[in-house]
């Protein structure tokens, strides 16, 4: 198979089997010999397409009548678009063959399409109205029940600072372990630029974080900019009990236990396997051994503490959406059947933290993601039932801040009264 026809195995599996854009190419790569050159132009080609893709279907249902029953066949022409439109990396004789015999669409009139594409200044198709919410769907590559859900939610011009903050690359900012190095030390290495944010900088150097000393001696770590902004800003008083509920990718576990507070005991729950284990190996590594970890899910909380916590740290699940500039193909696992569950879990989460705080503890909410139903208007439901939480702190980083990441974060504080 050629580099187009191993780009096409690995979109079909991603598109009609819902296999995650990493492991699809890894199962393309580990079934075929491909060299390391190909590798990234495959994994560009498909990644690319993947960025582009309600905008392709929408092309192709307009000149071809094209139904998601027959997308097989239409993804070589997913791919050719992406390649002519803006990969330019393939040569177009070869593919617009391999494209045609593939999809049973003749050379000439795929080569037709291109080139009256092309020609247009304007590619998204003439029947979708300019700024309406469809357009800024297939703009910015995200499902249309969601672009609507943020203008309800959040008006037409935060939505659309959103979608165009979704739309670029994500600096790659890190936390600074200041036992061992300092942001003097790493500026002067000109491979960090300052973030404006105390203890975190943004890498600029042109190889991987992870596979520079940087990383293999723990002088920094991959971290975004509110959990270091939230964790600084948290008061320095020990805490004799903490506990974290883990529910998706994040540094917490550096962020605090490791700098902030190597002595006290820490009870970190994990609803999910993958990130469990990616935690124990953090816990292994920078040796906590203040930290035991639970694999168990949110439901189950209280029974994984021996006692009340005078700090808890709820990252609960959520839709994540933080993941559009992250993951190329996150707009086909973002679903909107999948909101209610994860809304549900976010409550019991906070019922369960809740029960497990000491009176005068603190609970800090911090969920990636921009939906009112798992933030504001769910802590303000959380705050009316229990009358004894106090509201300190609330803040929305957006991406198209400064940090260009996205958190919403409350800090809480248990108190002695309830009132009426």
């Amino acid at each position: 198979m050629n580099n187009f026809e191993l780009a096409s195995a690995a979109l079909t599996d991603i598109l009609l089997k819902e296999i995650p854009f990493s492991i699809s190419l890894k199962e393309v790569f580990t079934k075929n010999e491909v060299s390391k050159e190909s590798r990234a132009l495959i994994t560009g080609l498909v990644g690319c397409e993947l960025r582009h893709h309600l905008l392709f279907r929408s092309l192709l249902k307009e000149k071809f009548g094209y139904t998601k029953e027959e997308e097989e066949k239409y993804i070589p022409i997913f791919l050719l678009l992406t390649n002519e439109l803006y990969y330019h990396r393939f040569d177009f004789n070869q593919i617009v063959l391999n494209a045609a015999k593939m999809s049973d669409k003749p050379a000439k009139d795929l080569t037709a399409y291109i080139n009256e594409l092309k020609a247009k200044e304007k590619i998204i198709p003439s029947n979708v109205q300019e700024g309406s919410l469809e357009y800024l769907s297939l703009r910015f590559n995200t499902p249309l029940w969601l672009v609507k859900m943020w203008d309800k939610q959040y008006g037409r011009t935060t939505t659309f600072k959103v979608l165009k903050g979704n739309s670029k690359t994500s600096k790659i900012t890190c936390g600074i372990n200041t036992l061992v190095t300092s942001k003097d030390k790493l500026l002067e290495s000109g491979n960090f630029a300052p973030s404006g944010i105390d203890n975190c900088l943004i890498y600029t150097g042109k190889e991987v974080l992870r596979s520079t000393n940087y990383s293999k001696y723990h002088n920094v770590y991959l971290e975004k900019m509110p959990y270091i902004d939230i964790i600084n800003r948290l008061e320095c008083d020990p805490f004799n009990k903490v506990a974290i509920l883990s529910g998706y990718t994040n540094n917490l576990l550096l962020d605090y236990i490791f700098l902030k507070s190597p002595q006290t005991k820490i009870d970190v729950i994990v609803p999910e396997y993958r990130d469990y284990v990616a935690l124990k190996n953090d816990v292994h590594q920078f040796k906590l051994n203040n930290v035991q970890l639970y694999d168990a899910k949110a439901n189950v909380i209280e029974s994984c503490l021996s006692e009340p916590v005078d700090l808890f740290f709820l990252l609960a699940r959520n839709t994540n959406f933080e993941n559009f500039n992250r993951m190329p193909d996150y707009f086909l696992q973002c679903k909107n059947q999948k909101l209610d569950p994860l809304i549900n879990e976010q409550r019991y989460s906070l019922e369960e933290a809740y029960n497990a705080l000491n009176v005068g503890g603190q609970l800090l909410y911090m969920i990636p993601t921009l939906n009112k139903k798992e933030t504001s208007l769910l802590i303000k439901d959380f705050l009316l039932i229990h009358r004894d939480m106090s509201l300190v702190e609330e803040k929305h980083y957006m991406p198209f801040e400064d940090g260009e990441s996205l958190m919403y974060y409350v800090k809480m504080i248990k108190t002695n009264h309830k009132y009426d």
